[in-house]
Formats: structure tokens, sequence, C-alpha cells
């Protein structure tokens, strides 16, 4: 008996060490980096005090164990009394960290280098800026420049040039952007080069930016009214990736608008504040998809805003040579595929989420999302014949449906998330349904891809490569001389 009453004295006196300690800990496992090794100011005080705590713990209870034997008190009231203080001494200075940490929450670092926060789209590309994007594992090191209107462009140092002055604007995601690819062989440089073969030279704009879905497509097209009337709107679909960040409130912790469709009409409700803790949210239009994939982040009085801000990695230092930004992965292809096949043993329904329109099991919400869908599309008709536009789309070939390393990535998935088997297509054949009910000229570049699938994107990875570029600039530059859309000069 008198053992368990000094165990337990023990464990109590060590308890003000076990919190600050396991605080401090804390911060790394939530972050995912190194221990110990990357800890910063606030985590190596906790620990100090943690560990000193400790130290007061066991001399505590050694004391008390010798008053007890000389028979100076009991055991028990020595702990309790001397518990008392070290125990206000360590909670309440957390506590009020807690509270000041929850009431003053610090700027979160941004989750990418070349994008910011927009109050209209919810993040934009970062103007007037020039990188090289290294990656060893996909095979490509890129020129990247910005100009001041967040358009890719083909010049090292962009000629300015207003709205008005482009003949064809090109609105996509990271596809259209032509991430991995080189300026001069991106879609819109191609389609230029194309025309201008053609007798038809134009001015083409690259307005694509990574991670953009549907809704943003049809709100950046909406801010362009200096654009002139008869301008060459062309949205980049691809359609997989572009629905499942329709139905997405946050896409790679940037909060951006949700699509909503009210009363038969489209709205979008207000932006949030960029979060460390979730990576990716469904809008509210998808919500119990959250439950379904576990993206619902925890209630506030489960969180601690103190040790997310103890977690908050600070974020590299850029590395910038000559006023270019580098932004180099050195990892090998072979490593790369084994990190892969980790993260998705680690994070199978984070994975799984960015499928879930090709799941039969989610149908109720597919009808949802083809509402939603159908309801963007009709949007972008009106405003182009509001203003006068000339309106087109490209439904681009998808990695998933036709790329080895895309396929095979799909199955892990498939696997290790245990939601049903899922039937590639759906959303491609969705969107072709939504373009023509919605009156929409379209390129389908799916011709001949068959056979040169893996020509067609980047190494292990599903973005369309320089050859993929080529090959719908030539059907889109064809679709737009037999539509006579771009006037001689």
């Amino acid at each position: 008996m008198l053992a368990r009453i000094h165990f337990f004295g023990l464990v109590l006196c060590l308890t003000p060490s076990i919190v600050c300690l396991a605080v401090a800990i804390g911060a790394d496992v939530t972050r995912g980096g190194d221990f110990i090794a990357q800890w910063g100011t606030g985590q190596s005080v906790i620990a100090a005090i943690g560990i000193l705590a400790g130290i007061l713990g066991i001399a505590l209870h050694r004391k008390a164990v010798k008053d007890e034997q000389a028979r100076l008190r009991r055991y028990s009231r020595t702990i309790l009394f001397a518990f008392v203080p070290p125990m206000i001494a360590v909670g309440l200075p957390l506590l009020a960290a807690e509270w000041i940490a929850s009431r003053f929450p610090a700027d979160r670092p941004l989750p990418s280098v070349y994008q910011q926060p927009d109050p209209t789209l919810g993040f934009a590309l970062t103007p007037n800026r020039q990188y090289r994007i290294v990656s060893e594992a996909k095979d490509f090191d890129i020129d990247v420049t910005i100009d001041a209107y967040g358009f890719r462009t083909a010049d090292a140092d962009p000629t300015d040039r207003s709205l008005g002055d482009y003949d064809v604007i090109i609105l996509g995601d990271s596809h259209a952007f032509g991430l991995g690819v080189a300026s001069n062989e991106t879609l819109a440089s191609q389609l230029s080069m194309k025309l201008a073969g053609e007798g038809l030279p134009a001015n083409v704009a690259n307005a694509g930016v990574p991670g953009f879905g549907l809704g943003q497509f049809l709100l950046r097209m909406r801010s362009m009214k200096t654009a002139t009337p008869g301008t060459v709107f062309v949205i980049w679909i691809n359609p997989l990736n572009d629905l499942v960040n329709l139905s997405m409130a946050v896409d790679y912790h940037f909060p951006k608008p949700s699509a909503v469709v009210s009363q038969s009409e489209l709205q979008f409700q207000p932006i949030g504040s960029i979060t460390n803790d979730t990576g990716f949210l469904f809008s509210e239009t998808f919500d119990s998809l959250n439950d379904t994939f576990g993206l619902r982040p925890k209630p506030r009085w489960r969180r601690s805003e103190l040790l997310s801000r103890l977690a908050q990695a600070s974020p590299d230092p850029l590395v910038i040579e000559d006023g270019v930004i580098q932004l180099v992965d050195s990892t090998s292809p072979a490593q790369y595929l084994i990190d892969d096949e980790q993260r998705i043993q680690e994070q199978p329904l984070v994975y799984a989420s960015r499928y879930w329109p090709e799941m039969p099991a989610f149908e109720p919400h597919r009808a949802k999302l083809k509402e939603l869908t159908d309801a963007v599309l009709r949007g972008a008709a009106r405003i182009a014949q509001e203003r006068d536009w000339k309106l087109i789309a490209i439904v681009a070939p998808e990695g998933h449906q036709h790329q080895s390393y895309a396929k095979n990535f799909m199955r892990q998935v498939e696997a290790a998330a245990d939601l049903g088997p899922m039937e590639p297509g759906w959303s491609h054949n969705m969107v072709l349904d939504a373009l023509q009910a919605n009156h929409i000229e379209a390129v389908v570049g799916t011709d001949g891809v068959a056979a040169q699938a893996n020509e067609w994107f980047l190494q292990n990875d599903d973005h369309t490569s320089a050859a993929g570029q080529r090959r719908l600039a030539g059907l889109l530059a064809d679709q737009l001389i037999r539509l006579q859309w771009i006037p001689r000069q």
C-alpha cells in the first residue's frame, strides 16, 4: 500500500514536467518536422521549464519519503502541500500563453512561394516575379516569369501591355500555366506561334494559376472587364482536378470563395482566413464529405492555439540568384516513388478526397457537383455573351485515365482508402455534357492519346508535357481558324 502511494505521489510530482515536455514535443508531432533539431525559442523555454520541474519533482518526492521515515509528517501531506505551488507556477503561465495565442493569432506563413492571397479569387500569382523551378524526379528545369497582371509570359523582361491588347486569354489551373514546361512551350506560346504561322498574329495571355478550379476561372473572367469585345477566352479544363477544386473551400491551405447554387442562382461565399490546420476542406455544399475523408478541423475546445503557434515552422529562406527565386527539388525519381507510397499509406483518405467524383459511392454528391458545374459554365457563357467575347473550352486528357504513373497512383489510393471502386471517366463525360448543354465550343484533346499516353504527360506527374501542350495548341488553332474568331490584320 505504501509503495503504491509513493508511486502515485511520484507521478503527481512529475506532472508539471510531463505537461511542459508534452507541449514542447507535441509541437513537433503537430508540425511533422524533425524532432528537437528544429525547435524554436518557445519550445526550448517550455522544455527547459519541464526539465527543471522534473528535477524539483523528484527532489520533492525524495524529501517526502525522508520526512515520512523520520516521522515528521505523512508522505501524502508533504506532497499535496508542496505540489500546489509548482502546479500554479507551471499552469498559470501556460493558460495565460494559450489565452494570448487565441486572442492574438499570429500571421500565417503563405502556403506557396509563388501565390499570394487575393480578396476576390482567394489566391493569385504574385506579380512581377521570376523563378527557376527544378524537379529531378519529374525531369524538368524551367524558368518562369510572371508579369504585372499575374500572367506567365515567355519574355524574360515582359513589355507592358493593357488587358485590351490581348486577342486570346487562356484561363486554367497549373496545366494551363504550364507547370514543368518551358515558357516557350506552354499552350499560350504554342498557340501564338501556330496562329502566326497561318498569317493570324495574335497576342495570347497565359492566365493559368496553379490550384484554380472552375469557380475561380469564372471569377477571374468576371474581373477582366477591360478586355475588348471580340476577345477569345479559352477555359482549359482538366475535369477531375478542376471539379474537385470546385467542391473545395480550402485548397492546399489557401481559402477561396465557395461556389453554391441557391434558388437556381450561382453565388460565391466569403473567403476564410489562411490556416495551417486545414490543408483541404470541402465547401458547404459538400460538407458531409469532410467527415468521410477526415478533413473537418477539430472543435476549438479541442485545439490548442499555443501548440499550433509552437508547431508553426519558420519557412525556409528564399534562395535568390540575380533576382530569380530558386525552387529546386533534388529528390531522385526512385525516392519520389517511395515517398508517394509512404504518403498514401499515411494519409489514404486525404488522397482519396482528390478522386471522389470518380467514385460511384458518392452518387448524391455527384448530382450536386453536376448542378454546380452547369451553373458555373452557364455563368461563363452569359458573361461572354454580355461582353461580346468569344468562349471556347479545352477538355484535356487526364493522367489517371491514360498515364501509367497516374493510374498506378490512383490504384494505390483506391486500395489504401477502401471506399469502393473508382470509375475513371465520369468527370470527363460530365464536363462534356455540361459544355454541350450550355452551347460552349469545345476542343477535346483525347484523339490519339492512347498510343502516346506517357509522352503527353511529365515524368512521374500527370501534368501536361510540352508534347501535349503542342498537340492541344494545334487542335485549338484549327478550331479558332475554322470559327474565324481571329481577325486577319
